[in-house]
């Protein structure tokens, strides 16, 4: 009897033009690349092969094996059936060009755009990019449907991926006042305060600014609470600070003209440290997750917070 192939077609490769960190876009790729190979489909993500050794150390153990096989297809097939690029924002140009287009076509190769958008209309470049190519994927049905209104009418919805294997909720217990969730698994020891916590990348659009003004009105210095914040701050965002730390001290000066330690306690956690299973664990012993953002294509931080 034959043995099952390793990996069912089409062949699916998985460009994205971002370097190696924890951004949306690797996220994301991440995601895909663990649930589609999970079911058995043939993917490959060249930029996960290649970032795992220095990104080793953040990733859980099955993404850490996921992303180490990631460079090539399971089959060993050469061409992929299907490439996706991914469109990295309005300010950034096409990812296939026109030529690029016509030669994955002499390769047999399906050619797709990812893309994604907060705003209610399309950009110029974004329309003439899916003009080119084959197909558009779109994280949800509110995209394929604005996508198509506006003139993209290749635009399919292919979500976002959480992998439940790392976000995951706490168990449950079942005790004198019925089912309810077991604090077994948190870290908080015998810390009782409410924690708000927020994940998000520190830039306009995020609402930083809202949500700190937001936080500072509600609580005070003695009130029993904490907001923990995990970000990073993109050297592109043109900010006067480089760090989450920072960013908070700038915005208690500028809201309310005092020391950050003089309002109610935020904490935060600078970029990159912490791993993949940390921020598990960071949102089930969250007692509330809050984030006023001024947009978003699909808020990846929120899908994986309802999951844990």
């Amino acid at each position: 009897e034959d043995a099952p192939p390793p990996c069912v077609g089409p062949a699916i490769e998985l460009t994205v033009g971002v370097g190696c960190d924890f951004s949306g876009f690797f996220t994301e790729a991440l995601g895909l690349q663990s649930a589609l190979s999970a079911s058995g489909v043939c993917v490959r993500t060249p930029m996960l092969s290649r970032c795992e050794p220095q990104m080793r150390s953040g990733l859980s153990t099955i993404e850490r094996a996921v992303a180490s096989k990631a460079g090539a297809f399971a089959n060993a097939q050469l061409n992929p059936d299907v490439e996706v690029r991914w469109h990295l924002g309005e300010s950034w140009g096409c990812p296939w060009e026109p030529q690029a287009v016509r030669a994955a076509e002499g390769k047999g190769t399906v050619a797709v755009l990812r893309s994604m958008t907060e705003k209610d209309r399309l950009s110029p470049v974004l329309l003439a990019c899916c003009g080119v190519v084959h197909e558009t994927w779109v994280p949800t049905e509110w995209h394929r449907k604005l996508y198509h209104h506006h003139g993209c009418k290749n635009a399919r919805a292919l979500p976002e991926v959480v992998d439940s294997s790392v976000f995951r909720p706490k168990p449950f217990r079942v005790g004198p006042a019925g089912r309810s969730r077991s604090s077994s698994s948190s870290s908080r020891g015998n810390d009782h305060r409410t924690f708000f916590l927020s994940v998000f990348q520190w830039q306009a659009r995020k609402g930083p600014d809202a949500l700190l003004q937001a936080y500072w009105q509600a609580f005070t210095k003695f009130d029993n609470v904490v907001l923990r914040i995990r970000s990073r701050v993109p050297g592109w965002a043109g900010l006067p600070f480089a760090t989450a730390r920072e960013g908070v001290e700038h915005y208690a000066q500028q809201l309310y003209r005092k020391d950050a330690q003089q309002l109610a306690a935020v904490e935060t956690i600078e970029g990159e440290e912490m791993t993949r299973d940390g921020m598990s664990q960071l949102f089930r012993d969250a007692d509330a997750f809050v984030l006023p953002s001024r947009g978003e294509g699909w808020c990846l931080p929120c899908a994986e917070v309802m999951a844990s």
